[in-house]
This record gives C-alpha cells, sequence and structure tokens, in this order.
C-alpha cells in the first residue's frame, strides 16, 4: 500500500502515562500523570466491522487506526494518543509493512475511573 504523505494532516500528541501508589481519604489512588512523548502529523481512521471482528475487539469501544511517520522514539502499547479532545489508548504500535517509513498504531477511547464526587482521573 503506497501513502500519501499529504494525508498526515491530523494532528495527535502522544503521552506516556504514570500512576501513583498513594490513595486519597476516600481510598482512591490519585489520577495519572500525563508526560508528552511526541506531537506529530498522523492519517486517522477508524477501525472497519471486519477488523474489530478479526481482533475480537467489542463493537461498543470507539477504536481508531493512527498511521504516522517513523520514529527512533519508543512507542508502546498502553501509552495515549490525544486527538480531537479525546485521549486514545494504544492497543497495538508496529512498522508500517515492517518498514522504516511509518509506524501504525491501533487505539481504543481511554475509560478514566469516576470518584465518588464525578471528578475523573
Amino acid at each position: 500500500m503506497i501513502v500519501n504523505p499529504g494525508d498526515l494532516d491530523k494532528k495527535i500528541s502522544i503521552y506516556s502515562i504514570s500512576y501513583s501508589d498513594t490513595t486519597d481519604a476516600d481510598g482512591f489512588y490519585s489520577a495519572p500523570t500525563k508526560t508528552l512523548v511526541r506531537t506529530c502529523w498522523a492519517q486517522v481512521s477508524n477501525q472497519s466491522g471486519r477488523e474489530m471482528l478479526s481482533s475480537g475487539a467489542q463493537f461498543s469501544e470507539t477504536q481508531k487506526r493512527f498511521l504516522i511517520r517513523y520514529t527512533s522514539t519508543v512507542i508502546t502499547p498502553g501509552m495515549l494518543i490525544t486527538y480531537g479532545g479525546t485521549d486514545y489508548e494504544i492497543t497495538y504500535a508496529n512498522p508500517f509493512h515492517d518498514g522504516h517509513e511509518y509506524i501504525e498504531l491501533w487505539a481504543k477511547n481511554y475509560k478514566r475511573a469516576v470518584r465518588n464526587n464525578g471528578s475523573y482521573d
């Protein structure tokens, strides 16, 4: 498949997430800390129904595919992508067609834990 670099027209930010071992007075863990790893341009597409069935994903999850230029920065599952005001958790990261031109990232909606008072972690 040929990639048109002009299709990498959506700005995304990739973050690593770290979690604290401490809890607050109500017994909830403190909010995870997001650390910016990379900001770049991507081609963004929704995962097709056929791809979702073959991966065993639930249709209620919003899943997207992000294609970015290759980078030596390590990007792994569990990191977050922020795109269009929504956070997506990376579930798959691999060089596109085993090359060093692009990296394919698959991600699903990131669900945060809700505290009793309605605020988000």
